[in-house]
């Protein structure tokens, strides 16, 4: 039963062959794995700068908003307001124009 040298080699170095192999195959799997993040990082980078642009967008729409909110403010004080009445019909346009300006804000 005693087994020849090069026979006790041959075994050792199919047992290592093995061992390699599964070596490879786990870093197949993590190379798989590390792939699937990246690909996810950069769709998740791709939808962030999407949503930053979309905010920039907002936040130019309520400036200009803002812009004739404050023109419209200065043409009321120019304007001679004659009864209480007006006066309210026009702060309630104002706080349509602003609540407008918000909505849209928000949609974007």
């Amino acid at each position: 039963m005693n087994e020849c040298k090069d026979c006790i080699q041959v075994k050792n170095l199919e047992d290592r062959i093995k061992s390699v192999w599964n070596a490879i195959n786990e870093t197949k799997g993590f190379i798989k794995d590390f792939e699937k993040r990246i690909t996810d990082l950069e769709i998740a980078k791709s939808e962030s700068r999407k949503d930053i642009e979309r905010i920039f967008d907002a936040i130019e729409t309520i400036e200009k908003n803002i812009v004739k909110i404050a023109d419209a403010m200065e043409a009321m004080k120019s304007k001679d307001i004659k009864t209480y009445d007006n006066l309210k019909y026009e702060v309630i346009k104002y706080i349509v124009l602003a609540g407008l300006a918000f909505a849209m804000a928000k949609l974007f």
